[in-house]
């Protein structure tokens, strides 16, 4: 880790070399090895689990166990 940047080999590709992945400050990644991508955590989500980027975010709710409507990302439902 260097000035907030993560830099190691690409999980997308199995990379060896330990300088290809970049994840940055900004919550963005980027691959400089053999597969050539970047983009946001739910990109790479999607790409690695093989799903859409709508699939992706209810993954990550699920893995994290994130209550949006306690986080104000949603309205409640009037009953």
């Amino acid at each position: 880790q260097s000035n907030g940047i993560l830099v190691g080999p690409c999980p997308l590709h199995h990379g060896r070399d330990e300088e290809e992945f970049y994840v940055y400050g900004n919550n963005c990644w980027c691959c400089y090895g053999a597969c050539h991508r970047g983009g946001t955590t739910l990109d790479f989500v999607a790409i690695r689990e093989g799903v859409s980027l709508p699939v992706a975010a209810m993954l990550l709710q699920s893995w994290y166990q994130l209550d949006l409507k306690k986080l104000g990302l949603v309205e409640p439902e009037n009953d």
